[in-house]
Parts: structure tokens; C-alpha cells; sequence
């Protein structure tokens, strides 16, 4: 508590580590060391550290075994079940959500690519120009609804893109999540109303 204070007294804001950590794991592609956010944002070793701690206690943030950063925020430089690419840049998220939301974000175009945890067959969302195009024209994606506890434990496994609807109900069944079916666009457009401000300029 007492390191907590320190950050906050010395004007370090969580949103302000949480986006500069966002900016360097995308821009670098691999594990950030949390000194380096210390050195980036010139600040007290020790208050930052709670901070990060915090963030990753929030599942905010997630860590690797050595303490480094390899998430925030959705965003992943470890392979996961998402993948999406922007300008030739390769990256992993928690969800599909994230993933549709961070291109459309980004405004530059770009793919989305994961497989129907129902099926098993890969599911592909291009974004250019405004525009959403999936393979398969038929493909949704479940917004499952959000309970308490740590965003990427407790909701980002169920918010996924599936084949179909039938596909996407089946599997809501039989895993017992309840929750709303959306057309990936409508997930790319209210993504991108939630990341704009990791890619604002």
C-alpha cells in the first residue's frame, strides 16, 4: 500500500504504464522486461513494480515464469488462439475481440485469424478500408458475458469467433456460457471504440 501511494504521489498513473507497455510489446514483439517501462517512463523502480503487480493481480497484465511482460490489455507476444496482423506485424490476444478491435483500431487494415473452438475449421476476418470481409461469410463471434474476477481467466476464453451460429450455439450449450452472437464487424466496431486509445497518435 505504502508502494502504491509512492506511484500515485509520483504522478505515475496505471493507464499511463498499462499504454506504454501496450506500445513497446507491440512495437517489439517479445518479453519486456519491467525495467525497461522504468527507464522508458523515468520512474521510481519500486512504485512501478506495484503497479505492475496490481495490473497483473487485475489480469490486466500477464507475466512469464522470469517477470517479464508478455501481455496487456489483450494483447499477446505469446501465441495464443488469436492471431492478428497489421502492416506485416505479426501478434497473438487473449480473444477474438481484442484481436477484431485492435485492427480495426489501428485504422491501417489488416487479418484476423483463429479456429471455431466448436469445429475446429480456421476462421479468417479481413479488415480494409472500413470494410469486413470473413471466410466463412457465415462466421460470428461470441460475446460472452462478463463475470467478476480476472479478465483473461475468467471471460477471454469464452469470447471466440466460430464457423457458424449453429456452431456458436452448440458450444454456448455445452459450455454453459451465456451471452450475445455478433457479426465480426459489429466486434470490430465496437472493439475499435475500446482500444482507440493504444493507437491514437
Amino acid at each position: 500500500m505504502r508502494l502504491w501511494r509512492r506511484a500515485r504521489e509520483s504522478g505515475i498513473e496505471p493507464e499511463a504504464v498499462e499504454r506504454r507497455a501496450f506500445e513497446l510489446l507491440f512495437s517489439g514483439g517479445s518479453p519486456l522486461p519491467v525495467g525497461h517501462l522504468v527507464t522508458t517512463l523515468h520512474a521510481d523502480p519500486d512504485p512501478l513494480q506495484a503497479i505492475v503487480a496490481d495490473l497483473e493481480d487485475k489480469g490486466v497484465l500477464q507475466l512469464d515464469a522470469g517477470g517479464r511482460i508478455v501481455g496487456v490489455s489483450g494483447l499477446s507476444v505469446e501465441p495464443t488462439a488469436h492471431e492478428f496482423v497489421i502492416d506485416g506485424v505479426r501478434r497473438w490476444t487473449w480473444c477474438a475481440f481484442d484481436a477484431l478491435g485492435f485492427v480495426a483500431s489501428a485504422g491501417r487494415g489488416g487479418a484476423v485469424r483463429s479456429r471455431c473452438p466448436q469445429t475446429g475449421s480456421p476462421v479468417l476476418v479481413r479488415l480494409q478500408d472500413g470494410q469486413v470481409e470473413a471466410d466463412p461469410a457465415t462466421a460470428v463471434v461470441v460475446f460472452a458475458d462478463r463475470p467478476e474476477g480476472r479478465v483473461r481467466e475468467v471471460w477471454c476464453p469464452y469470447v471466440n469467433l466460430f464457423w457458424a451460429e449453429e456452431a456458436a450455439r452448440h458450444w454456448m450449450e455445452h459450455n454453459n456460457v451465456s451471452g450475445e452472437i455478433q457479426s465480426p464487424g459489429a466486434s470490430a466496431q465496437a472493439g475499435a471504440r475500446r482500444f482507440e486509445r493504444f493507437f491514437a497518435t
